[in-house]
């Protein structure tokens, strides 16, 4: 928690008056808050429900380490922000089952699962998460909400799961975000701020792979080729790296001859060398992970525990897409 969030100040007069919170602002309540202009009034007892909570902590100091409890200025809050956490904390018992149904506020779960981890309410934490991952997963038969949200929602979904340290949720982003990609739902423009703002190196390299396999489904043109794209030169160089070094290993892969034969071959490594030049080897130069899976099925049969099928199946175990596009950082 960030020591400057909370800070006790003076009632602030003048032209910049506050006003009070329409719905917050408790006339028997016993705790001020200000937060972007706005005054709210609480129970002390509502903000203490979360046994690890913050404000349990502060409220329990003696009244004199304190300048004046009656109005403590929260920085870094928005007025809505902080409504949403009042929200959660003197929330209904139907409020609280809405938001397990179809009818759930995403953008008020996210506002209260940020809020509830800055001022240390886990329960309240998990709780939001729990009902946030509820809607990313398909609904009573209706497509989850990762597949119809804004891409605004993505990266907010993104920013909340790596800031709660939620594996499960974050990957479920990053899979429908790439899924919406490859059908083309959504441009790559977001996605590639979205996985820079956090390091999300593989992330990332499935989003150049996809534009990678787009290069190959259109001509380009010889004067401004890539302007489709909408990339800065520091992408653009990595696309077009990452591009030339997956062509050259996929032309290298079907050029050159198998290794050193393995023990499976019982002296009968000519006839490898012979299946393995006759493999599918046409497949679009743009896409080496299909490619992969073509030979891979193609020596599926009586090959498949041979040197061409052996060979193929070590390739793919060590082929990581990531290599091509951040080798440099993943070495």
């Amino acid at each position: 928690m960030d020591s400057d969030a909370i800070t006790a100040a003076d009632e602030p007069h003048g032209q910049n008056q506050p006003v009070h919170d329409d719905k917050y602002f408790f006339d028997d309540g016993d705790c001020m808050f200000l937060a972007d202009g706005v005054l709210f009034k609480l129970h002390k007892l509502f903000l203490c429900r979360d046994p690890e909570s913050m404000f349990r902590g502060m409220f329990s100091m003696p009244q004199n380490q304190m300048m004046d409890l009656d109005l403590i200025t929260l920085s870094g809050d928005t007025a809505e922000e902080f409504r949403e956490l009042c929200w959660v904390v003197y929330a209904l018992p139907n409020e609280i089952y809405l938001q397990a149904t179809p009818d759930a506020d995403i953008p008020k779960l996210l506002k209260v699962a940020k809020m509830s981890h800055k001022y240390s309410l886990p329960t309240f934490e998990s709780w939001a998460l729990d009902m946030i991952l509820i809607q990313c997963k398909p609904l009573a038969g209706a497509p989850g909400h990762l597949s119809v949200c804004g891409e605004d929602i993505l990266l907010d979904l993104m920013t909340l799961a790596l800031l709660s340290n939620h594996s499960q949720l974050l990957d479920l982003v990053e899979e429908n975000w790439l899924s919406r990609l490859r059908t083309g739902n959504l441009p790559c423009k977001c996605a590639l701020i979205a996985g820079e703002k956090h390091g999300r190196t593989v992330f990332l390299a499935e989003v150049y792979y996809h534009l990678n396999k787009e290069l190959g489904k259109t001509r380009l043109p010889t004067t401004s080729p890539f302007s489709h794209l909408n990339l800065t030169d520091t992408q653009l160089l990595r696309l077009l790296s990452g591009s030339t070094l997956l062509s050259n290993f996929w032309t290298h892969l079907r050029r050159d001859p198998l290794p050193q034969k393995s023990s499976q071959c019982y002296g009968q490594h000519h006839s490898c060398l012979q299946v393995w030049s006759g493999a599918p080897w046409a497949q679009d130069t743009f896409d080496p992970v299909a490619g992969l899976k073509a030979v891979q099925n193609y020596f599926t049969g009586g090959w498949k525990q041979r040197c061409p099928g052996l060979h193929i199946e070590q390739v793919i175990t060590d082929f990581r897409v990531v290599d091509y596009f951040f080798g440099h950082q993943n070495s």
